[in-house]
């Protein structure tokens, strides 16, 4: 009897085969996975940057120009169904709600960029009331995450300056005055106020022009008081003098020194009466607000305030705003060297 001479392999063979093969394949599958978890991951981390850094920024140009030049905020710690479903046009509510954040006024709800990633917010300002730098720093804690992926997490905190000093209203904790709710009353305001020259129509703030030039007070009234009723533009506009471009100086009717002459500022007069208007002609003398002693310059830096007011066309309601003072312009003479 003859035996076939072929061979093949055997059950061991094939065993360590696909051992062996199933080590590669396990080897190329975690791989695959680890790259794409990492992308994933990536991705994830990157919505969630994104989404913090949106809200953060809709924050800032859609909330916090009204922080600058509101008379008072409040900061709530309660659910959001105590906010009224309609507001009034002076009334401004922010908050978490549905996975955004929110903010209620007039025209309705208003969901702040990128934030379906933000997992809550918090607000904050410190308690005390002392006329202090520290004590009307605004924060918003933002807490950001991808609910698809919950290890993609960001926290955020932003601060603003609060430079009108507003009225601060919450309950204290820890010596701040916190919450999730910010309620704000916004009202009549100035969103810009320039100083141009009123021939060239250049921006002068922070130039120096020659004696001559006629400086005009240039701004944006911002009316969001409530009312339907038409209204016109009656604001204050005065003008001041003083030998420093320091922006943190104090009014006064003293007499100007050499020691004093750059500590305050003098409110120009004519005939004794406060100049107003938009416009204030540089040419000649100008004239002090020091009491019964008449003082006289030739040149000096240039600040106008104004008080924002609107009347209505029959004369019977007026708002009121802040004040607001503008950049300098220097004024020199002549024959001297001008930046205009």
């Amino acid at each position: 009897m003859k035996y076939d001479a072929r061979t093949g392999f055997t059950i061991v063979e094939m065993l360590i085969g696909v051992v062996m093969m199933s080590i590669v394949i396990a080897g190329i599958a975690f791989t695959v996975r680890f790259g794409f978890n990492l992308f994933t991951t990536a991705d994830s981390n990157a919505a969630v940057i994104s989404g913090v850094r949106f809200t953060a920024d809709s924050f800032k140009r859609t909330v916090a120009p009204m922080l600058n030049v509101t008379d008072r905020i409040e900061l709530i710690s309660a659910d959001k169904s105590i906010i009224p479903s309609s507001v009034s046009e002076d009334i401004h509510y922010v908050f978490f709600s549905d996975g955004s954040v929110v903010h209620r006024d007039s025209k309705g709800d208003h969901v702040l960029e990128g934030s379906e990633y933000i997992e809550n917010i918090e607000f904050s300002v410190p308690a005390a009331s002392d006329d202090t730098e520290e004590n009307y720093i605004f924060k918003i804690s933002i807490k950001g995450k991808n609910n698809d992926y919950p290890n993609a997490k960001l926290d955020l905190e932003v601060e603003n300056a609060l430079y009108n000093r507003p009225e601060k209203i919450g309950t204290p904790v820890s010596g701040d005055l916190r919450g999730t709710i910010l309620k704000i009353r916004a009202r009549l305001y100035l969103d810009r106020l320039d100083l141009y020259d009123n021939d060239t129509k250049i921006r002068l703030n922070g130039l120096s022009v020659h004696k001559g030039t006629n400086i005009e007070a240039v701004y944006d009234l911002i009316n969001q008081t409530g009312t339907s009723r038409p209204m016109s533009d009656d604001s204050l506009i005065e003008w001041f003098i003083s030998g420093s471009v320091s922006a943190d100086l104090s009014v006064t009717k003293d007499a100007p020194t050499e020691s004093n002459g750059n500590s305050h500022y003098w409110q120009l007069v004519s005939g004794g009466v406060p100049i107003t208007g938009k416009v204030l002609d540089t040419t000649g003398a100008f004239h002090l607000d020091t009491g019964e002693i008449p003082t006289n310059w030739d040149t000096g830096v240039i600040r106008c305030r104004v008080t924002p007011v609107l009347k209505s066309a029959g004369g019977g309601m007026t708002y009121t705003g802040t004040p607001k003072w503008s950049d300098y312009v220097v004024v020199r003479k002549v024959d001297a060297p001008s930046e205009e």
